[in-house]
């Protein structure tokens, strides 16, 4: 049934897209959002030197406005890529949500999609174009999990030389930029994580602006709280290209800093200030 979900997703972005004549599903484009660059408020079609956007906004309840929770699914797709919603109840059948999301260098198209317990497609956004001036970055690292209420926390070591047995630096939570210091360890140079999110769904992203001569990263999560099952999804890009995907189901809860049950994903090697794959 989930497969069967993300392949409706899949065509209702194609369907909704205004830039496809060949099918396109008609569906109220009453979602709104809100799009912030650097704290400055965006239109669609402007270009931004911020590989992070704040996104906030209101979707309606497909349930009503006397249903007591939100009785759909709500999504932001940024790129074809689809990101639950945590939801706060508004007023009526009016919820809200708040969001941050990063972009790629060149075209972005954002948009929000809010589907009834049925997988029906009943509400989403106008299309959002938002165009990224920056750099392709070296190595950009997605965390996004699949439970409310829960909190999955992404970490990136950076060990100096490939012999090394201890790490120099630690991206995390607590020192989520290279001049933070956390648990006797600063921030990886020229890396930030944008955002800690603590409540359900992510996404968190690591990004490293630019690679040192040498070293190994090593990246992880942990699962910092939550009762229930939860499974993160993360996916890791050099230079804007995918290069992993991977999922990982948390089925021992969450202890906060306890590192038993971390799961490791991925590590890189840098020689000559390049990626040894």
């Amino acid at each position: 049934m989930k497969k069967f979900f993300t392949i409706l997703i899949s065509l209702a972005v194609i369907g909704t897209s205004t830039s496809c004549a060949l099918f396109k599903i008609k569906v109220p484009e009453t979602a709104q959002m809100t799009i912030l660059s650097g704290g400055s408020s965006i239109t669609s079609g402007a270009t931004v030197t911020s590989r992070v956007l704040s996104i906030s906004g209101t979707v309606h309840n497909p349930g009503g406005s006397t249903a007591y929770d939100f009785e759909g699914y709500a999504y932001i797709v940024v790129n074809g890529d689809t990101l639950e919603l945590a939801l706060s109840h508004s007023t009526g059948n009016e919820w809200t949500f708040d969001h941050s999301v990063a972009i790629v260098r060149g075209s972005n198209i954002i948009v929000i999609l809010v589907y009834d317990l049925d997988h029906n497609l009943y509400e989403k956004s106008p299309d959002f174009t938002v165009y990224g001036d920056f750099p392709a970055y070296p190595l950009r690292i997605q965390l996004t999990w699949d439970t409310d209420g829960t909190d999955v926390d992404l970490h990136v070591y950076y060990y100096t030389s490939s012999t090394a047995t201890s790490p120099s630096y630690h991206t995390w939570y607590s020192a989520k930029t290279p001049d933070e210091y956390s648990d006797g360890l600063y921030g990886i140079p020229n890396a930030y994580l944008d955002f800690d999110d603590t409540d359900g769904y992510g996404p968190e992203n690591f990004t490293l602006e630019q690679l040192p001569a040498s070293g190994v990263f090593k990246a992880f999560l942990r699962y910092y709280s939550g009762d229930v099952n939860t499974t993160a999804t993360v996916k890791v890009y050099q230079s804007d290209t995918l290069v992993y995907t991977g999922s990982h189901t948390f089925t021992t809860y969450g202890n906060y800093d306890d590192p038993t049950n971390d799961w490791y994903f991925y590590t890189a090697q840098v020689v000559n200030s390049k990626i040894k794959n």
